[in-house]
């Protein structure tokens, strides 16, 4: 009886001593997690551009903040169902699910943009001499306000298949992917899963990539890539060159988007804006945002 009142002792132990192993986790991940905003964007979240000290968001209805506020979307008039938004140094563009082309400045409403079929619509994301393109079946051309474009862009092999666009310095360059990204010292695209830096391919392999932007923090940048799980932060030197994988931003990103799929990303100001989706539930199914001051990922 004694002996099996040691068995049954030691059993009890072990299984304790087991199940505290699998719990710690459990708790470790529930501690990290943040309590979830209400979703103010609703739906996918299809494109992003910086217009007069403002952000755009296009998901189906077109959203605007100011860029430096925490959150603080709200819907604002737009004509029809907006699936792109852009924006040059004076003008701010949207593509609509018909494939219609409106646009507006700061004081005017929206006008058509007539005289031709649009298929896609982006910006070269430059801080200055800002341009927005349209493709068509056949061309890519620059928008210039409310005139029907007739100013055809051909500078590389992207051309009228064009579907991202990064300037750097006086230069802008194409892409027949989103996979495209500009920083201070040069443009990063993707070829297969390595980084291509000014031409140069790196060793340093990221899979699944679907988006992709430039972080800038303080005096340094980094590389952020969305992938089909998570982000994926690669660090960069003073050159620009990738050197390594890092640690992702966000006290609470393995129990908010570590796992999901980051069809859209971008980088405005301090922040970093992700359309993540959780194919297992549609609970996480949402734009994120992590802001500097607010180091932790919370529904936009």
């Amino acid at each position: 009886m004694k002996n099996k009142n040691t068995i049954r002792a030691i059993l009890s132990l072990s299984f304790l001593l087991f199940a505290a192993c699998k719990i710690e986790p459990i708790f470790y991940a529930i501690e990290k997690e943040v309590p979830l905003e209400k979703a103010i964007i609703k739906g996918n979240l299809y494109a992003m551009t910086e217009f007069k000290g403002k952000l755009y968001a296009a998901s189906g209805s077109l959203y605007e903040k100011n860029i430096n506020e925490e959150r603080g979307w709200k819907a604002v008039s737009a004509p029809g169902f907006i699936i792109r938004v852009a924006s040059d140094e004076s003008n701010l563009y949207v593509l609509t699910e018909d494939k219609k082309l409106y646009t507006k400045t700061k004081t005017t409403g929206w006008s058509q943009i007539t005289g031709i079929s649009p298929i896609e619509l982006f910006d070269n994301k430059a801080s200055t001499n800002k341009t927005a393109y349209v493709t068509t079946s056949e061309k890519l051309y620059s928008l210039a306000g409310t005139s029907t474009p007739n100013t055809e862009v051909t500078t590389n092999s992207a051309s009228k298949s064009s579907k991202a666009a990064a300037s750097h310095e006086t230069d802008t360059f194409f892409s027949n992917t989103v996979l495209i990204a500009s920083g201070t010292k040069g443009v990063y695209t993707m070829e297969g899963n390595k980084i291509v830096f000014d031409d140069t391919v790196s060793d340093i392999e990221v899979s699944g990539a679907k988006s992709m932007a430039v972080y800038k923090l303080d005096s340094s940048e980094k590389l952020l890539i969305g992938t089909t799980s998570g982000i994926v932060l690669v660090n960069l030197d003073n050159d620009g060159e990738p050197t390594a994988k890092g640690t992702m931003f966000g006290g609470n990103v393995e129990s908010s988007i570590a796992m999901l799929e980051i069809k859209t990303l971008y980088s405005f100001g301090d922040a970093i804006y992700a359309f993540a989706v959780d194919k297992t539930t549609s609970k996480k199914t949402n734009t994120w945002g992590y802001y500097k001051d607010r180091p932790n990922w919370n529904v936009e």
